[in-house]
């Protein structure tokens, strides 16, 4: 059995490589509110704008261009580049999902 090894933070999963950067920079917001005396009603929509901001960018830059590099290998693949392959960047899930495309079509086409 292999010694127990932390993970890389390129390697977590989604959701915690999400909401991580998502809650710390809530935090940072709701600190910053409270070192310069807001009102009670600012701080909590600063929060969640903030927070909403950092998921919403996360996820664009974490799901949806993994995905568009697969729509365009697929579009390679059917117009005939036998040779595309996936770039796998990382070992989370989008990463895996492309290492395993990659070895699926490798198996298909010996």
């Amino acid at each position: 059995m292999p010694p127990f090894q932390r993970p890389r933070w390129q390697d977590l999963s989604i959701v915690p490589l999400t909401l991580v950067p998502a809650v710390v920079l809530g935090l940072a917001v709701w600190v910053v509110a409270v070192v310069l005396d807001l009102p009670g009603w600012a701080a909590p929509p600063a929060v969640v704008l903030v927070m909403g901001a950092t998921v919403w960018t996360s996820l664009h830059f974490r799901v949806r261009r993994p995905l568009l590099v697969a729509q365009a290998w697929i579009t390679r693949r059917v117009d005939g580049d036998a040779t595309a392959r996936l770039p796998v960047t990382s070992g989370d899930e989008p990463g895996r999902l492309a290492a395993s495309l990659n070895e699926l079509i490798a198996a298909a086409f010996q």
